[in-house]
């Protein structure tokens, strides 16, 4: 895959000045005119020394020069560029007419780019000839006459990150097992056991992939099979199980999970059952009111963290809780970040589930970590000897590094892990500046303050995503190393409207309202590259709370939330992703 260089025609302003007129012009100076001086008396350049509005000047080498203003997207193309009003050479420069500013242009979707091209991570490219195949999603389990739906994408080797559409020809290996239509649709015969189904590219046999799918066919005597593995694995959990009747609450079997995973009863469960599975290392699920047929229950894996390190940043064996999930310690890569701040932050984690039924805050910023600062850092108030407890997910420095590794707790199997990351200048920190270091240093934090002056400013945070090496989810006191590069700009936008927060019955009302933009995968998972938040008051006193979540205060109407994002990136676009 190559990106498309659009070759446009240069365009050159000529623009002539001399320095030593009394009179400031008071429009920009054309072809041959002359300029104000803008040297102050130290000899030095002043832009307040140019006419008004200044902002339509620079001052360089002490004359007054026009500050360049666009007028179509060719003249930005190349001179965009050379003004530092676009700095990302992999994306398009083009024009806003109404401000006359030049800007960087990233596309959301394949739509916005020519014809046989597809959008790459906020950039329209090229796609190759030599094509690959893969399988984006698995069916584990399938009984007769179950279906399942398989997805498979074609990707250009030389840049394996983009899934792109493809002409796929699907096979089995045994229909009476499991058969496949032309669409990757299988469905479960009426023979019990394994298949392999595959798919290729067209005829190209050299390009097949495959995997195999388990038929579960029940007994004929029984009433009720249950089939479960933890979810979005293989591995099938172990610990008990009860069925109980819907009606009457009579318990109706119980027994431990067999070694196949797979629980068959012959008890009447005319009036329906209640099935409840209890793993060891999972959360207990249960479907209730099943009447017949085959039920496939995945089992959530068990996830707690709390974790405790020392001053050399050793977990403390005997302060850290880790219930099925393992230690993972990552760093952000900054190094093509170009925005500028004094403080640096990030907020890394794991995707959600499809429903987003495990979003909270500690799924959002990570697990509770109490460390010590790194040495020499820069925070006011704050020794070396001082402790706090951070969200993992969190890292910053003000200067120097203060907390510069995340920590996650993964469970078994290999994660995605997403991080949206920048620079903050110290005017927009202000307002929570002496809070947060007073939070560091023992003090309470009012967590509305911080989300609504903080999480606004991700507008110029980039979107970095990374793959794990396979976790083994066995509680061990070392940490995994991840590094993470901060890769595309948070270049698109949605304006969000919330109307008003919810009431909470005895509670009052929500207070805080959490946007988030992302990619939903093909295995059914949400990943964020893009986020945003505030609050219904950031000062009680002054701003009493009416349930308003407002993207301007200044105004009586409730304004949309603006919620910056990434186009899809590493990974998450193709023809299946959302």
């Amino acid at each position: 895959m190559s990106r498309t260089l659009r070759c446009l025609i240069p365009l050159t302003l000529l623009l002539t000045a001399h320095c030593g007129d009394d009179d400031p012009p008071t429009s920009p100076p054309q072809a041959g005119a002359t300029c104000a001086p803008c040297l102050n008396e130290f000899d030095k350049n002043d832009k307040k020394l140019c006419p008004e509005p200044q902002t339509d000047w620079n001052c360089v080498d002490g004359c007054c020069v026009p500050v360049f203003k666009c007028e179509t997207d060719e003249q930005c193309a190349t001179l965009g560029f050379e003004e530092g009003q676009c700095t990302d050479d992999r994306y398009d420069c083009r024009c806003e007419v109404e401000s006359g500013a030049c800007y960087e242009w990233l596309c959301g979707t394949s739509d916005e780019c020519d014809a046989e091209e597809v959008c790459d991570a906020g950039a329209c490219v090229t796609i190759s000839d030599s094509l690959e195949l893969r399988l984006v999603n698995h069916v584990a389990i399938l009984s007769p006459g179950a279906v399942g739906q398989l997805l498979a994408e074609a990707y250009d080797p030389s840049s394996p990150e983009l899934g792109l559409p493809a002409d796929v020809t699907w096979h089995t290996e045994d229909a009476a097992v499991v058969s496949v239509d032309d669409h990757g649709a299988v469905t479960g015969g009426d023979t019990a056991g394994s298949a392999w189904v595959g798919a290729q590219l067209g005829a190209d046999e050299s390009t097949r992939v495959t995997l195999e799918i388990r038929n579960i066919v029940p007994e004929s005597d029984s009433t009720l099979t249950v089939a479960t593995l933890y979810e979005r694995s293989l591995d099938i959990p172990t610990g008990r199980y009860a069925l109980v009747g819907s009606g009457d609450g009579a318990i109706l079997e119980t027994g431990d999970i067999p070694a196949d995973g797979v629980i068959s009863t012959t008890v009447d469960i005319t009036g329906g059952c209640d099935v409840h599975v209890l793993a060891d290392k999972g959360d207990w699920i249960s479907w209730l009111g099943a009447t017949d047929g085959v039920l496939f229950l995945p089992v959530p894996r068990t996830a707690y963290a709390e974790l405790s390190m020392d001053d050399e940043l050793n977990l403390i064996e005997e302060e850290t809780s880790l219930d099925n999930v393992n230690v993972l310690r990552g760093t952000v890569d900054f190094a093509d970040y170009d925005k500028e701040g004094e403080l640096e932050l990030t907020l890394s984690s794991f995707a959600f589930s499809s429903g987003l039924f495990d979003f909270s805050l500690e799924t959002l910023l990570g697990p509770n970590v109490k460390r010590f600062f790194d040495p020499g850092h820069s925070i006011p108030g704050v020794g070396d000897t001082d402790t706090a407890e951070i969200p993992g997910g969190i890292t910053f420095s003000l200067g120097t590094p203060a907390i510069p590794e995340f920590h996650l707790t993964p469970s078994k199997g290999t994660h995605r892990v997403w991080t949206l990351g920048g620079r903050i200048t110290l005017d927009q920190v202000a307002p929570v500046a002496d809070q947060l270091f007073g939070a560091f240093s023992g003090d309470g934090l009012d967590f509305g303050l911080l989300v609504g002056t903080l999480f606004p400013t991700f507008n110029d945070f980039w979107s970095g995503v990374a793959t794990t090496d396979a976790v083994t989810g066995d509680a061990q006191m070392s940490a995994m190393p991840l590094e993470i590069t901060l890769a595309v700009p948070l270049g698109l936008n949605a304006q969000i409207s919330t109307g008003l927060v919810p009431t909470l019955g005895d509670l009052g009302a929500a207070d805080a309202v959490f946007v988030l933009a992302g990619a939903m995968t093909p295995d059914q998972l949400f990943m964020p590259v893009g986020i945003t938040a505030d609050t219904d008051t950031k000062d009680p006193e002054l701003d009493p709370p009416d349930r308003r979540v407002d993207g301007d205060d200044a105004t009586e109407e409730i304004e949309p939330l603006s919620l910056p994002y990434a186009p899809l990136h590493s990974g998450l676009g193709g023809p299946h992703g959302r």
